[in-house]
């Protein structure tokens, strides 16, 4: 890596917002550039680049912790090539092309696109070079393809690859079947009341807070739990300052007109006639007075 192609030391200030870089990655063996792009501080960017295909080259040696699902990468095409250029003990080369203000660098990244493909150069990028590079160009795709025509994968990937298809397939074709169907008739009930009084297991219990572990809850699920506690305080805050209170005869006509037409519980038959005891009777006293005590005491801690 000459000084004229990378000074990764000369990095832009992370404080300037006015200008930024344009560069391309090169294969060192052959010299030629495989990637065209633009940042701010290249040494951070190269490195995201270098970490990008560590974790793609682990999955796809079947070394990662989620071997049915890729990694989320920024390009695959450009990964594969860095992976093949760190497979031969190398690192790929930063070439610095330009740097220029911010309103310029999707155009001039799209110019640097289109001279290096001129050139020779198979580039990785997409064909909206400037606006994400998602895609990768026809002759890229067809690079890739042809270095990769003839590999044979092992056992071991073509079983991941297997269930990974067989899985989506699944889901699709019961999604594809309850698609437009409306529930039977008692549907909810039924699992409302299969599932009521049950709890889970301690064993499931540390599988679900495993799960959700570092899940930060979304700003509209916060809104929620926020009116909700706010709710509850005000309806406690309203129970405990009508404790004690008497109504006024005009009250007390607004809700037996309220209460009228509307069934009072029935009393079963094992209860029905009888009268408590004066034992009970006193223990359901004691029991409200001490409740009026706690209450009192809530709504009105100086008067302790």
């Amino acid at each position: 890596m000459t000084e004229a192609e990378t000074d990764l030391s000369q990095a832009l200030p992370e404080g300037e917002g006015k200008v930024t870089t344009i560069y391309a990655l090169v294969n060192p063996t052959t010299g030629i550039p495989f990637y065209v792009g633009k940042a701010n501080n290249a040494h951070k960017r190269f490195t995201k680049h270098l970490h990008e295909a560590a974790l793609w080259s682990k999955w796809a040696s079947g070394g990662g912790r989620n071997e049915e699902r890729p990694p989320k990468v920024s390009n695959v095409g450009k990964c594969s090539a860095i992976d093949g250029i760190t497979k031969d003990g190398l690192i790929p080369e930063v070439r610095i092309l330009e740097r220029c203000t911010l309103p310029q660098w999707a155009a001039r990244e799209k110019f640097w696109h289109s001279e290096l493909e001129k050139s020779g150069a198979i580039l990785t990028n997409s064909a909206e070079c400037g606006a994400g590079c998602t895609y990768q160009t026809q002759r890229a795709i067809e690079a890739m393809r042809s270095s990769r025509t003839g590999l044979k994968a092992s056992p071991e990937t073509c079983a991941r690859i297997s269930k990974a298809i067989r899985s989506s397939l699944r889901v699709k074709a019961g999604n594809k079947a309850r698609k437009g169907k409306r529930k039977p008739e008692g549907f909810g009930a039924m699992v409302s009341r299969n599932w009521t009084g049950r709890k889970h297991s301690d064993e499931t219990k540390a599988k679900i807070s495993a799960a959700r572990k570092g899940v930060r809850q979304p700003d509209w699920v916060k809104q929620k739990i926020s009116a909700g506690l706010q709710s509850s305080e005000k309806a406690r805050a309203a129970r405990l300052a009508s404790i004690g209170r008497k109504l006024t005869p005009e009250h007390r006509a607004n809700v037996s007109a309220a209460l009228k037409g509307i069934p009072k519980p029935t009393v079963s038959a094992a209860h029905k006639g009888k009268k408590k005891s004066p034992e009970h009777m006193e223990k359901l006293r004691a029991g409200y007075m001490a409740f009026l005590e706690r209450s009192r005491a809530e709504r009105d801690p100086a008067s302790d």
